[in-house]
């Protein structure tokens, strides 16, 4: 059986070779690869989205040698009424991208360097940008912000929502 979960209203790695660190425990990690690098995927879909008002996860071990999920799947039902995807396999090498589709067409960053938009009608565009240190880019980023300096990227209300939805995806993967 698989049970959705309801929100609450108020509020880089290759795991497969495994070690002793909080992302190889079940207990720290749940839901698999959500607490390690899903959870800034799924801070991306909240800036970019919206509001997550429900959310429906399976997460479950396929490969890795010990005791946690490595192939987590969750649809999320945004306040807005879009609807989205997310996936994390901590079992495999590492991969990001973001696909965001409408009616007019659909837009893909491929890792961190590459944006593509593909209209219904049109021609296809491909944008790469330089490559970046992305880590030390937002830890900067954030001590400015913690300084008087320009806002974080992602407010405050964000993080907060975003610790509920993780919550709410291990609720709806507890629940089978």
């Amino acid at each position: 059986r698989h049970k959705r979960s309801k929100l609450k209203k108020e509020i880089s790695a290759n795991m497969a070779a495994g070690g002793d660190t909080w992302r190889d425990s079940r207990a720290e990690s749940p839901a698999g690869g959500m607490t390690s690098l899903g959870i800034h995927a799924l801070d991306t879909l909240i800036h970019l989205c919206g509001r997550i008002a429900d959310v429906d996860a399976r997460s479950q071990r396929r490969a890795i040698p010990y005791d946690i999920d490595d192939t987590t799947a969750m649809l999320f039902g945004f306040e807005n009424g879009m609807s989205g995807y997310l996936g994390t396999m901590a079992a495999s090498g590492r991969l990001w991208h973001v696909r965001v589709f409408g009616a007019d067409g659909w837009a893909e960053l491929r890792g961190l360097n590459t944006l593509v938009k593909t209209p219904v009608a049109g021609k296809v565009e491909v944008i790469d940008y330089p490559p970046e240190e992305s880590v030390k880019a937002q830890l900067e980023s954030f001590a400015a912000a913690a300084s008087g300096g320009p806002a974080f990227i992602i407010t405050p209300d964000e993080m907060v929502h975003g610790v509920a939805v993780l919550e709410a995806i291990i609720a709806s993967v507890d629940a089978g």
